[in-house]
């Protein structure tokens, strides 16, 4: 949504588990990718590490079933079709089995 510095967008991450059964995740990395040309105007500061190259990140410690976390951020600049905002959450644990010692899961590009 338009802001008066910028464009602001939120970000929700959720831990879909199952309260009582599910797992919670620890040692999560939040990792949003800055358009080329644009800045960081503001981030909500719960866990936000500020821009790292060109990724803005924030860092929960742990994340329980059904818990939810939110985040907002203001660019100076709206995103573009070809420059669209993207990026990832990873989390230390649990871990696989097998494979990476984290996991990830990609962030939807964000709807133009």
């Amino acid at each position: 949504e338009a802001a008066a510095n910028g464009v602001t967008y939120k970000l929700d991450i959720n831990n879909n588990g199952l309260p009582g059964k599910g797992l919670t995740a620890e040692g999560v990395t939040v990792r949003l990718n800055i358009p080329a040309g644009a800045n960081v105007v503001a981030a909500t500061d719960a866990g936000y590490q500020g821009v790292q190259g060109n990724m803005a990140v924030w860092q929960i410690p742990s994340l329980a079933p059904k818990d939810q976390q939110s985040y907002t951020i203001t660019l100076s600049k709206a995103a573009t079709q070809q420059d669209n905002l993207r990026g990832n959450v990873r989390w230390v644990k649990p871990a696989p089995k097998t494979g990476p010692s984290e996991d990830v899961v990609n962030i939807a590009p964000a709807p133009l």
